[in-house]
């Protein structure tokens, strides 16, 4: 992912709700190299924002969501593939964080985290790395080893 020549990391927040954008907004603005470039108000708005804008990562909130979470990020990494895809969600179940990763998220982070966590979810997925919250990777890991023990 190529960071703008500002070196700033450039982030588009999608979330339907105003309240969850003000909070992410507030959290985000606290961090000198983050800056937000745009706001999404529907799952649409974010798709053709995304493709038109480029983002470096796409902040975008499940919690709220009028349409299933896994469609929103498939079309979101569909319209900007270049930009990281970080989820934040009021409790990643396994099974729907595989199904989310497989669609083209790249970073998760809890609603009960997203204040302490957030930011430094950003800068790593704009480095290319996937974020997950410790209780995720515990949790994907689990299901790896069974998946391999079931091969075995």
């Amino acid at each position: 992912m190529e960071i703008m020549d500002s070196g700033c990391i450039r982030v588009l927040l999608a979330d339907e709700k105003r309240s969850a954008r003000s909070e992410v907004r507030a959290i985000l603005s606290t961090a000198p190299d983050i800056v937000i470039i745009a706001e999404a108000t529907s799952p649409v708005h974010a798709d053709r924002l995304a493709a038109r804008l480029k983002p470096d990562v796409i902040v975008a909130d499940c919690r709220s969501s009028s349409e299933d979470g896994i469609e929103t990020v498939r079309r979101l990494a569909s319209a900007a593939p270049g930009s990281g895809i970080v989820l934040v969600s009021a409790r990643p179940e396994e099974e729907w964080l595989i199904l989310a990763l497989s669609a083209g998220a790249t970073g998760c982070v809890t609603a009960r985290a997203v204040a302490r966590e957030l930011c430094s979810a950003v800068r790593g997925v704009a480095r290319d790395q996937i974020v997950l919250p410790r209780s995720a990777g515990d949790l994907l890991i689990t299901h790896a080893h069974h998946r391999h023990s079931q091969f075995a």
